[in-house]
């Protein structure tokens, strides 16, 4: 079952700032979050993360609407530190 997407702008323009053969491997990972959204850590709150290569994914998923919110993508060190929901 594919859910909804919304990105916010943060995760946008670091996605579109990424060299394209890691862009296509983040898409890939997008796709498999959209199709299968509980396979992430649970960060709380309903805030998932989801590995790809030294980056993650935070996102964040109503089960209620089926909707699944990108929130922000960058690099370990950085990423955690802004999460807004």
């Amino acid at each position: 079952m594919k859910h909804n997407a919304e990105f916010s702008e943060e995760f946008v323009k670091a996605v579109n700032a990424l060299d394209p053969s890691v862009k296509e491997t983040v898409a890939k990972r997008i796709q498999k979050i959209l199709s299968t959204p509980a396979t992430g850590k649970p960060l709380g709150n309903g805030v998932f993360r989801e590995r790809v290569l030294v980056y993650r994914i935070i996102y964040g998923f109503n089960p209620r609407n089926q909707i699944i919110r990108f929130l922000t993508f960058g690099k370990r060190d950085s990423v955690y530190r802004n999460i807004q929901v």
